[in-house]
């Protein structure tokens, strides 16, 4: 069973948009869930959740911010780059010490651009699947972001 859930203080367009954009992410690459999060001044706020795992109240997650330059979404979002992440996140030099949101294998943060503007962040994670992220998956989510992004 697929949680979701879509921030309702959107208009109806930009909820299916979001929701179209996140469903198709996180089929193409096989990711067991994800989320949109999007630009609000100096923060990234989930718009969007998805998730395979039963226990988790996609819902809940509605509103959870990061700042820009924080975490993997808020650097990729910082730096218009993706930021990839394989195995423990606290063993990545760049994020130790940073409290873990929940387990994962392996995950990818992907800009939203237009124009080089980063209006959000495409997250995917596997968490079932040891089979890594890959840069062919991170391609995928950036094609599908530059999409949503000409669309917002």
């Amino acid at each position: 069973m697929v949680r979701f859930a879509v921030d309702k203080s959107l208009s109806l367009e930009k909820q299916s948009l979001i929701k179209m954009a996140l469903v198709i992410a996180t089929d193409l690459t096989g990711s067991d869930g994800g989320s949109v999060m999007l630009v609000e001044g100096d923060n990234l706020v989930i718009r969007a959740y998805i998730a395979s795992d039963p226990s988790i109240d996609a819902a809940s997650k509605m509103g959870i911010s990061v700042k820009v330059g924080e975490r993997a979404s808020g650097k990729a979002a910082q730096t218009g780059e993706s930021v990839v992440i394989v195995g423990d996140i606290n063993k990545d030099t760049r994020f130790s010490g940073i409290q873990k949101f929940h387990e994962i294998k392996s995950g990818a943060s992907v800009p939203v651009k237009k124009d080089n503007l980063v209006k959000g962040v495409i997250n995917v994670h596997r968490v079932k699947s040891s089979a890594p992220i890959t840069k062919d998956d991170v391609d995928v989510v950036g094609v599908v972001g530059k999409s949503l992004a000409e669309a917002l």
